[in-house]
C-alpha cells in the first residue's frame, strides 16, 4: 500500500484510496515523495548526462551541419544564376529556339502566367518579373543566412576555448613560477650548507 500511494501520488494527483490516516502516516509519505522527486531527477540527470555528446564529437556534428548547409548555398546559388540567365533578354537573343524553355506551361493558366510574365517583363522588370526567378532568391538568401548563423556560432565556439586555453596557460605560469621560487631557495639552503 505505501508503494502504491507514493507512486500515484508522485506520477497523478492520487486516487484517493489509499492514504495515510496518522500524522507519523503523513510524514513518511511527504518525506518519500521528496525522496521520489529526487531519485527521478538523478534517473534524468545521469541519462542526460550519458547520452549528450562530448565537445569533440559536438564539433564534428555542427560541422557537418556547416558543411550540409554550404553546399545548399551553392547549389541555390547556382540554381538562381542558370535561371536568371535562362530568363534574361542575353539568352533569349542568343538562343531564339530555347524560349520555350522559359514557358509556363500549354494549357490555358501556363499561357496567361507567360502573358503576365511578358507584360511585366515590358514594364522593366526584367528577369525580377519571373516568380521561379524571385522563388530561388529567397531560397539562396535563407540559406545564405542559415549558413552565416552556423560559421558565427563556430567563431564564438573558437572564441571560447581560445580564452579557456590563455586563462589555464595562465594559472600554468604561476604555477611554474611558484615552483622555480621554491627551487631557487632549496638551492640557496643547499649552497650554505656546502
Amino acid at each position: 500500500n505505501c508503494l502504491w500511494l507514493v507512486v500515484i501520488t508522485m506520477t497523478t494527483v492520487g486516487y484517493g484510496d489509499v492514504y495515510p490516516s496518522t500524522d507519523i502516516g503523513r510524514l513518511i509519505a511527504v518525506l518519500s515523495c521528496f525522496e521520489a522527486v529526487v531519485l527521478i531527477a538523478l534517473v534524468i540527470e545521469i541519462t542526460n548526462t550519458r547520452l549528450s555528446l562530448d565537445d569533440p564529437s559536438q564539433r564534428l556534428v555542427d560541422f557537418t551541419y556547416r558543411v550540409r548547409e554550404y553546399k545548399e548555398t551553392r547549389r541555390s546559388a547556382t540554381l538562381l544564376i542558370e535561371r536568371m540567365y535562362m530568363v534574361s533578354p542575353v539568352y533569349r537573343r542568343l538562343h531564339p529556339s530555347a524560349r520555350s524553355r522559359t514557358k509556363l506551361g500549354d494549357d490555358a493558366f501556363g499561357k496567361s502566367l507567360e502573358r503576365d510574365w511578358a507584360e511585366n517583363d515590358r514594364m522593366g522588370l526584367g528577369v525580377m518579373g519571373d516568380a521561379e526567378v524571385m522563388r530561388l532568391i529567397r531560397h539562396f538568401r535563407r540559406a545564405r543566412r542559415r549558413l552565416e548563423t552556423r560559421e558565427s556560432g563556430m567563431r564564438s565556439d573558437v572564441g571560447l576555448q581560445l580564452a579557456e586555453v590563455t586563462e589555464s596557460m595562465l594559472s600554468l605560469e604561476s604555477e611554474v613560477g611558484f615552483l622555480l621560487d621554491q627551487v631557487e631557495a632549496s638551492v640557496h639552503k643547499l649552497r650554505a650548507r656546502v
